[in-house]
């Protein structure tokens, strides 16, 4: 493989980095810390609008039949712009999931109804179960017209009109972070058996990936914000970037990142490809940019100094969806581990 994105890929995340440079300021981020406001920020439309959220959905499904090596150079885009939308969400986990399940003779009308306003833009959100003290939640609550989640060999849907929410609190509050409650009688079997059960594990890995790549954009973004301030900032009446001690900081964050993104690729080509081994692939992949992502933050706030903790400064937001992303869909150690359980060198 080509550990590189092509000509076109690369033209088509530079459209997506200049609508998000357009419409995901940082003051839209931080409009979204509010709890009144809009599901969406004003660069989800465009976004769809480009096709992002029907990205990986086969043409035979008015989707574009692309794969996630085509997605990860967005995705990155979306972590530089810390897009508080949940576009791995929907591009990467539900929108292919549902494309996935919708032709088998089994499945719901309602899976084509689903996929159809999700492509469209609709946000449906997935609740991952007997977790946070032992209650079910999802991400992007706020926007979720419904929910995703599995169980007994079952994709089941869930209407949010038939929902409970509770707002958890969350580092980064623009995730909306809740705990989902609902009654067995709203549930609607979507897909049932080995595809429905083979489509969320594969919708899975390909999040993991995803997020792997908005961890990459983050970090990018910090390191960026920092140069910035440094190559600014003076001491002894010379900028402090010029500085051996902060130069050494800046390429170490500079050189995680480096290496984690040709491992984002790869994950995204084993993936596209069926790679038996793409579990590996994908586990090196967010727990080196995890790693990376959280490395960066950690030198961009000390070279910020006191001023890198304050709300007014914008760098807190690229920090703590940092925090966030580096452990949604597995930490850094958790990857690893899933990585030695694979490879035989531990047991379960």
């Amino acid at each position: 493989m080509d550990a590189a994105f092509s000509d076109d890929q690369q033209l088509f995340a530079s459209a997506v980095a200049q609508v998000l440079a357009d419409r995901c300021t940082p003051d839209t981020v931080r409009s979204q810390w509010d709890a009144g406001a809009a599901p969406h920020s004003p660069a989800w439309g465009a976004l769809v609008d480009m096709g992002l959220t029907s990205l990986l959905v086969p043409e035979s499904h008015s989707g574009y039949g692309l794969g996630m090596s085509d997605l990860v150079s967005c995705l990155t885009e979306a972590g530089r712009a810390c897009l508080p939308d949940q576009l791995t969400t929907q591009a990467a986990f539900v929108a292919p999931l549902l494309s996935s399940v919708v032709d088998d003779a089994a499945t719901s009308p309602l899976a084509k109804e689903l996929l159809d306003r999700v492509v469209g833009g609709a946000s449906v959100g997935v609740v991952w179960r007997e977790q946070l003290g032992g209650s079910d939640f999802a991400v992007g609550t706020r926007a979720a017209v419904g929910f995703l989640t599995f169980r007994a060999d079952t994709l089941i849907y869930v209407a949010a009109h038939d929902t409970t929410t509770s707002p958890r609190r969350s580092v980064d509050t623009s995730r909306q972070l809740g705990a989902v409650t609902w009654d067995r009688s709203g549930e609607v079997p979507l897909a049932v058996g080995p595809v429905a059960r083979d489509a969320w594990l594969l919708a899975g890995e390909r999040a993991m990936v995803g997020t792997a790549a908005e961890c990459c954009g983050l970090a990018r973004a910090l390191i960026d914000q920092t140069v910035a301030y440094v190559n600014d900032r003076q001491q002894f009446d010379v900028p402090i970037g010029s500085f051996q001690a902060v130069k050494h900081q800046l390429a170490d964050a500079l050189m995680k990142v480096t290496f984690a993104e040709p491992l984002v690729l790869r994950a995204a080509w084993a993936l596209d490809n069926a790679d038996p081994d793409a579990i590996i692939d994908v586990s090196a992949a967010k727990s080196a940019s995890s790693d990376a992502a959280d490395f960066a933050s950690r030198v961009a706030l000390q070279l910020h100094g006191a001023i890198g903790y304050t709300f007014e400064f914008d760098l807190q937001l690229w920090m703590k969806r940092v925090y966030a992303l580096r452990e949604q869909w597995g930490s850094a150690g958790q990857h690893r581990q899933r990585i030695a359980l694979r490879l035989g060198l531990v047991s379960s």
